[in-house]
């Protein structure tokens, strides 16, 4: 079973985070030197079982270690606590131009209903940027492009009634030269061509023009600035500084 559902599930305790913790920092340890002694020894052994049968720990002569997948299990969760930690998502996005136009998408699903951006979409494990960036717009628009390149990155953190909600990390692809039929709408969005100057108009996230300046500039930019939402509507754009050092 992989390690996501054994956390997600609630079936890994505290007693087995602690010795995957133990077994993080000081990999080859003892029965005695992992056991903590507040529980009886036998219930400390079926846990250490538990963990023997998810693969996550092997036992070598008398020491216990990581396997590979509690290794990759180690690299999801905090030192300290032995928590699953949340990170930033990282996304990449497609700016496909043609003839003074660029491809919009009007977001059919939450969140952020409605608003209008680029397609996007999360980068998967087994995919570099220009692999998800190809990807998400044959997915999403049915489009395929001659070029593709990246012009930069914009990161945000979002804000709704205070509260940090979400935290994007967004790859700005450029894309030119489209070829194929366009799907123009899905369960995704509505896809719609609009002119560069009509963009300002739309009902859009609030870096949809910065996302529009990165892909356009000669320049490789970095941004970054807080987005503001109050009862999940945009009500300030904030301010994006470029991180990058001239």
């Amino acid at each position: 079973m992989p390690i996501d559902k054994i956390i997600d599930g609630g079936k890994m305790n505290e007693v087995q985070e602690n010795i995957l913790r133990k077994l993080m920092h000081k990999p080859g340890q003892s029965f005695n030197k992992l056991w903590n002694k507040e529980i009886e020894s036998n219930k400390f052994a079926y846990h250490l079982k538990k963990l023997r049968e998810e693969n996550l720990i092997r036992k070598n002569d008398e020491e216990y270690f990581l396997t590979h997948e509690g290794k990759k299990h180690s690299s999801k969760v905090d030192g300290k606590s032995g928590k699953k930690t949340e990170t930033p998502l990282s996304t990449v996005v497609v700016v496909l131009e043609k003839d003074g136009k660029v491809l919009m998408q009007q977001r059919k699903k939450e969140p952020f209903y409605d608003y209008w951006g680029f397609p996007s979409g999360k980068i998967e494990f087994d995919q570099y940027i220009m692999e998800a960036a190809k990807s998400e717009l044959k997915e999403e628009t049915g489009l395929e492009a001659e070029e593709f390149n990246l012009s930069g990155l914009l990161c945000s953190k979002t804000y709704n009634n205070g509260d940090l909600s979400y935290n994007h990390h967004l790859f700005v692809v450029k894309a030119s030269e489209p070829k194929g039929e366009l799907i123009e709408r899905d369960r995704e969005g509505k896809n719609e061509w609009v002119d560069k100057e009509e963009v300002k108009k739309l009902k859009s996230f609030p870096d949809v023009l910065n996302l529009l300046n990165i892909a356009m500039s000669e320049e490789f930019k970095v941004l970054q600035g807080d987005r503001y939402q109050k009862d999940d509507e945009f009500e300030d754009k904030g301010k994006l500084k470029d991180i990058v050092k001239k």
